[in-house]
């Protein structure tokens, strides 16, 4: 879905491919969000992150949050999907270090970008100011 839409979202193939993304070094505070192309309601979601993340690249406090995507019809990702309990989307879950720390991270058709952005850099600023693993 973000493939043909020039973004800095990292898309997500499998649970090594989610293991790099979300154990990254320097950590990273990570939005996984998990759609599939046929969802007219994940292409919204799309919408929205992709010009979240045009906000999130001009922001120097922001440099250490990533956008990431997991295509739940990719059978690489089956297994994940399992494990993270994903049975609906789309749907947005947070990582930091490599943890769950929002296990349902709403974005609704009336939410803006910038409110997703700085949602997003104030949770960043409070994990990092509370030393949370």
């Amino acid at each position: 879905m973000f493939d043909d839409i020039a973004s800095n979202i990292w898309p997500i193939a499998g649970l090594e491919s989610a293991h790099r993304v979300m154990k990254s070094n320097p950590p990273r505070l990570v939005l996984v969000s998990y759609t599939t192309h046929w969802c007219t309601r994940c292409h919204a979601v799309a919408a929205r992150l992709v010009e979240t993340s045009r906000l999130l690249g001009t922001d120097d406090k922001a440099s250490s949050i990533v956008l990431a995507s997991v295509n739940i019809g990719d059978p690489r990702n089956s297994r994940m999907l399992e494990q993270q309990g994903i049975l609906a989307f789309p749907r947005q879950k947070v990582f930091w270090r490599g943890h769950l720390v929002v296990g349902d991270f709403p974005i609704h058709q009336e939410t803006k970008a910038k409110e997703i952005a700085d949602e997003l850099v104030a949770l960043r600023h409070h994990l990092v100011s509370t030393d949370a693993p």
